[in-house]
């Protein structure tokens, strides 16, 4: 009796995903049918943390030649330094590595300045080099920045960055992590049988292209599915490990078996010989 009464009832899950591609780096992806209710549920936490949880990489603090503060201005550059600035915040950087790395954008003449000047790096890859920085106005112009790019989450302001160490002439800039540009959502009807009141979730993300937007929808479900386990009292990450401990605690025994084989081979041999 005691067990029919704990047995919870099932909710029906959803049996249809669909990804569909609007654009470049903006994807539809469409759940039914939910539960009813269940529409909003899903596509509030998705939204929050695919707007604030995910990693990505970022500018955090430049240092141009010649250039002390952001209110100096540079010789044969069209755009005040402010200006300036404002457009390296626009750089999406895809990083391969979890260590802050240092980019490098050294020209000269008269030339429209681009994301895509900057020296190539094997561990980070501009992903809008199309994007344009600044415009140098005389063929003895020259210009040489040092970017650091790092990796962190959200939207991270200078002031934030209080116990930053900033070298001689190093600018600190307002980092923006996130990957995602934006995330809508849109709840329908859909009939199940004679029931009409199932919900069909439709959900848009853009992304920066640093990541696609599958990638990240999949990374924010993970990122729920992980704190959701951990209430359950489920813990698939902590077995894992549990299982890696053992497989290596079992290795060293087997060598000891074999150390102790050794000798009695050599033993019968010695025995066969007399």
């Amino acid at each position: 009796m005691s067990g029919t009464k704990n047995k919870m009832e099932k909710i029906p899950l959803p049996n249809k995903i669909e990804y569909k591609e609007v654009k470049k780096n903006q994807t539809q992806i469409s759940i039914e049918p939910l539960f009813p209710g269940y529409g909003i549920t899903i596509a509030n936490p998705l939204r929050r943390v695919l707007l604030s949880s995910l990693t990505g990489a970022a500018i955090t603090k430049i240092k141009i030649k010649g250039i002390k503060q952001e209110f100096s201005s540079l010789p044969y550059l069209k755009e005040d330094i402010v200006d300036f600035i404002l457009n390296i915040k626009k750089i999406r950087i895809k990083m391969f590595q979890d260590e802050p790395i240092i980019l490098t954008l050294k020209t000269k003449g008269e030339k429209e300045l681009t994301a895509g000047d900057i020296s190539k790096n094997a561990q980070a890859e501009v992903v809008n080099p199309e994007l344009v920085l600044g415009h140098l106005t005389d063929k003895s112009a020259e210009i040489e920045i040092d970017f650091t790019v790092e990796r962190g989450k959200g939207y991270v302001t200078v002031e934030e960055k209080s116990n930053e160490d900033l070298a001689v002439d190093e600018i600190s800039l307002d980092s923006l992590f996130t990957p995602i540009v934006n995330v809508s959502f849109n709840i329908e009807a859909v009939r199940v049988g004679k029931i009409t009141n199932y919900e069909k979730l439709i959900m848009k993300v853009e992304t920066d292209g640093t990541v696609t937007p599958k990638e990240a929808f999949s990374n924010a479900s993970k990122i729920l599915i992980d704190h959701l386990l951990l209430l359950h009292g489920e813990d698939y990450n902590l077995e894992e490990e549990e299982k890696i401990e053992e497989i290596v605690e079992e290795k060293p025994a087997k060598e000891k078996k074999e150390k102790k084989e050794k000798p009695t081979k050599e033993k019968k041999e010695k025995k066969s010989k007399k």
